[in-house]
This record gives C-alpha cells, structure tokens and sequence, in this order.
C-alpha cells in the first residue's frame, strides 16, 4: 500500500485552474460580443447611407428630366411659353408643355427644405 492521501494520485483540474479558464472564457466571449455590435452599428449606417444615396440620386433623376423637359424657351416664339419662372437660392419654378397635350404647360417647383434650419 503506498503512503500518502488519497486525493494525491486523482486525476483532474483544481478549483483555480477552473476559475482562471472561467475568466479567459469570459474576456474572449466578451470580446466577441462588443465586436458583433460594433458589426452591427457599422452595417445600419452603411444602410442608412445607402438608402439616403438611392434617395438623392431618385430625386435628381426625377429633377433632371423635368428641366430638359422645361424646353427652355426664353423668346417664346412657339406658344405655349416654357422656361423657368423663377429662381432664387432656395427655390426655382420651371414651366414644361405638358407632353399630353399640345396647348398645355404644367408648372412645376422645386424647393429647398432644411428640416434642422441650419442653413445647410
């Protein structure tokens, strides 16, 4: 029979190898963690960014095709008269004939919104 106590020859992890695996687990999980949010936040302004881009680039197409279908006309040589009815720095109207009709124009304004005031 050999000398000495009986837990001498178990095999297994003591309480403070467990603890320390416990911390190292929790620091790695927590580092996982801050990085899938910082992920997330990163993908939800890449989106918002992508959808206000959609947005301008709808509204310039639109802005487009309503001025070179202005036919600027300043002399008015062939009524109904079209062209811009006024302009100034925060708005402009422009008048178009209306391609439905061949005596008609539709006026159409355009204007600037600065929802935070700021003059931005």
């Amino acid at each position: 029979m050999k000398s000495g106590s009986f837990f001498s020859n178990s095999k297994g992890f003591t309480v403070v190898e467990l603890l320390v695996v416990l911390v190292i687990s929790m620091f790695i999980i927590a580092a996982v963690f801050f990085t899938s949010k910082s992920q997330e936040h990163n993908l939800s302004t890449q989106d918002r960014i992508v959808e206000l881009q959609d947005n301008l680039r709808a509204g310039v197409t639109i802005l487009e095709k309503d001025l070179r279908m202005a036919g600027y006309d300043p002399m008015c040589l062939s009524p109904p008269c079209t062209g811009f009815v006024t302009a100034t720095s925060g708005n402009f109207s422009i008048t178009m004939k209306d391609p439905f009709s061949t005596n008609a124009t539709d006026t159409v304004s355009y204007a600037l919104y600065d929802y935070q005031s700021d003059g931005d």
